[in-house]
């Protein structure tokens, strides 16, 4: 064996199983295009029995649930400010409002996202209920809308909303998607911190 850990997530329904696929592979695409400073493994597409599923490869190092939670948040102070509200505000525009510990590698400096079969929600929880259940915010977080992260989501607004149509996501979706990168658009820049993205609800 490679030592790296495989992720295979089998569907439960065809129905869930297509839309939370077409998810993980556009979020996957969307983070190739942003060239974020966190990572996300290769996902493949897979047919199982029940429906279509997918396969994450190369995983290295351990989800933070594993850690516990005096570990975990010693884990999670110590990544940079600037890595950590990049995750939250790319989890945001892809309408992901699932990314608990079991969903988040580190490995050393490295963090690593995984399962985005959530993503591209039509709607999300209001905003401390999101940055509460986001396991790279800490409840002293003040996140500003602002950086090259932002300004590259803003510069490929097109290309997002394209893959997302390319990958099967829904109409009322990439609407909801559509909405949040004007929001976007409107607080970047100005003094308005990650809570005006969900005052403009």
């Amino acid at each position: 064996m490679d030592g790296k850990i495989y992720f295979v997530k089998i569907p439960y329904s065809v129905e869930a199983s297509e839309s939370g696929v077409n998810g993980e592979i556009a979020a996957k695409r969307t983070a190739d295009l942003l060239r974020p400073n966190f990572e996300m493994p290769s996902v493949a597409r897979r047919t199982f029995p029940d429906g279509a599923g997918v396969v994450s490869s190369g995983l290295t190092g351990a989800p933070l649930i594993e850690a516990g939670l005096s570990e975990a948040s010693r884990i999670v102070q110590a990544i940079s400010p600037t890595r950590r509200r990049d995750a939250v505000i790319f989890d945001y525009v892809i309408g992901n409002a699932d990314r608990n510990a079991g969903n988040v590698f580190v490995d050393g400096g490295t963090v690593r996202l995984i399962d985005n079969e959530s993503a591209y929600a039509t709607s999300l929880p209001p905003v401390h209920s999101f940055l509460r259940r986001h396991a790279l915010a800490l409840a002293s977080d003040n996140f500003e809308v602002a950086g090259e992260f932002v300004e590259r989501i803003l510069e490929s607004r097109d290309q997002i909303l394209s893959i997302a149509e390319q990958e099967g996501i829904s109409a009322a979706a990439r609407d909801a998607l559509s909405a949040r990168l004007a929001r976007l658009q409107l607080v970047a820049g100005t003094s308005r911190d990650f809570d005006g993205l969900f005052l403009m609800e």
